[in-house]
């Protein structure tokens, strides 16, 4: 029997390499570092990334949809996620509560701050309309 390989533009990176890159903002600023994923385990997708806002000595993580992440350079070099949103539009992000679930009404208000389209609200997987990338 032949195996027929077919071509496609997907490509799979393991999330472990992500964890601690620099986010950078549409500005080029570092606006902090990748900690985490969130997974959907009824769809089977990354629903956010944790990145981590705080400096030196405190921690502030807020959540970011993985559509406001450009497509990085990965490679021996990569050192950061590249975002199309600005420094201050992430860092005033709703902050996490680390301690507690992530509930729906919080999603609702990172949805509001970001103008993100209520993925939950439809049968596709980003909801009804198409997900924002700016």
């Amino acid at each position: 029997m032949k195996t027929i390989a077919r071509e496609t533009n997907t490509q799979f990176r393991s999330t472990s390499g992500l964890i601690g890159q620099k986010i950078e903002s549409k500005d080029g600023e570092t606006c902090g570092k990748c900690r985490d994923f969130l997974f959907d385990d009824q769809q089977w997708t990354i629903r956010y990334v944790v990145a981590d806002t705080g400096g030196f000595l405190s921690r502030n993580e807020v959540l970011l949809s993985p559509f406001v992440f450009e497509n990085p350079e990965f490679g021996a070099y990569s050192t950061h996620l590249p975002t199309v949103l600005g420094k201050d539009w992430i860092e005033s992000s709703p902050t996490l509560d680390t301690d507690a679930p992530i509930s729906r009404q919080f999603e609702e208000e990172l949805a509001r701050h970001f103008d993100y389209p209520h993925y939950w609200a439809g049968a596709g997987l980003w909801g009804l309309a198409p997900y924002p990338t700016a």
